[in-house]
């Protein structure tokens, strides 16, 4: 489903981010309209409701005491399957499951591309992609352990320039080169 830039698209990813669960009208209004809520956030939260419940189909968006919830499992969204795929590769017993695991969440992009929300950036983005780094970074451990060393040195340039002040990736990438 295609949605408008904008309000419905931060609606939708503050409502995806607790998949199941009731979001307060609070919790929803500042995440979409910020803390200097100059709108009457109920009513244009409502508004936005039926618009999304439109696109999505109604049985999705439910209402519930006090807020809405996004009626999807955890791993109907990204973010959290993401969480959930870290958690079994941090569990896993040995190192190509645990790989796998790790290949499997790791995504392309920035967390909430083209989502205007200034809750979501300050509360959920960094602690997303201070994860995927981690991840990141913990799958190239485990490349190198298994001897890819080739196939690193230009994944490693590219993401030292997209992440200059990442020191662990600079380590990483003059770890890599030492070996070639």
């Amino acid at each position: 489903v295609e949605l408008p830039a904008g309000r419905l698209a931060a609606l939708l990813a503050v409502l995806a981010m607790s998949a199941g669960q009731t979001v307060s009208v609070d919790r929803l209004a500042i995440a979409v309209w910020g803390e200097d809520l100059s709108v009457d956030a109920r009513a244009n939260l409502q508004t936005n409701v039926r618009r999304l419940r439109r696109l999505l189909g109604a049985e999705l968006v439910a209402t519930r005491a006090g807020g809405y919830a996004l009626e999807a499992e955890p791993d109907q969204v990204d973010a959290l399957r993401f969480d959930r795929l870290l958690d079994l590769a941090a569990a896993a017993l040995d190192r190509a499951t645990q790989r796998d695991r790790l290949v499997e969440a790791l995504w392309r992009g920035t967390p909430f591309d083209g989502v205007r929300s200034d809750w979501l950036e300050q509360t959920h983005a960094p602690r997303l992609l201070e994860r995927y780094l981690a991840a990141l970074e913990r799958r190239v451990d485990l490349d190198l352990a298994d001897g890819s060393q080739a196939d690193l040195a230009a994944e490693l340039g590219e993401l030292t320039g997209r992440y200059p002040l990442r020191e662990s990736l600079w380590a990483l990438g003059a770890l890599v080169k030492t070996w070639l």
